[in-house]
């Protein structure tokens, strides 16, 4: 009977140490990849120092976001609705209330745009939409993502295309 008891513990301490490996090592690769995320977000916090325009990364020295004008005003790109199929799509602009507006005419990376429809790191002929409710505009690229355009509230700094 002592013998049943010891091989039943046995066991379970065998499947105990063996789940805790398992956590521990699942545990272990979470923490490398947060502290590999964090080391890149240093060097990424540390590069942007000493440009605090350059949020994006593009070392050209053009516009450093994705922008449209319209109607005044830059907007600029703020968040990514995801990616809709045809159906999909048609239905989220009904929801959202936006309106068609046209396709972006011209993209100015080296220069702020200034004239309806034009963009900065949106490629000319993307579909632009227009939320009049609460003045945004919506975007969708090419891949069928359809993006939050907010206005660009910062400065429009000096560009030093390279």
């Amino acid at each position: 009977m002592i013998k049943k008891y010891l091989g039943l513990i046995s066991i379970l301490f065998i499947f105990t140490c063996g789940v805790s490996a398992c956590s521990a090592e699942g545990s272990e690769g979470e923490g490398q990849l947060q502290n590999t995320s964090q080391r890149n977000q240093a060097s990424i916090s540390s590069e942007n120092d000493d440009e605090s325009h350059e949020p994006t990364g593009y070392t050209d020295g053009g516009i450093q976001q994705p922008m449209i004008y319209y109607d005044g005003r830059l907007y600029a790109l703020e968040s990514n609705l995801g990616h809709f199929g045809q159906q999909e799509l048609e239905e989220k602009i009904k929801n959202l209330g936006l309106v068609r507006l046209r396709l972006t005419v011209d993209e100015l990376n080296y220069q702020w745009p200034s004239k309806n429809l034009e963009a900065s790191r949106i490629n000319v002929d993307t579909l632009v939409y227009l939320d009049k409710g609460i003045n945004i505009l919506y975007a969708l690229l090419e891949n069928k993502a359809l993006y939050q355009l907010r206005p660009y509230e910062g400065d429009l700094y000096q560009l030093d295309a390279k």
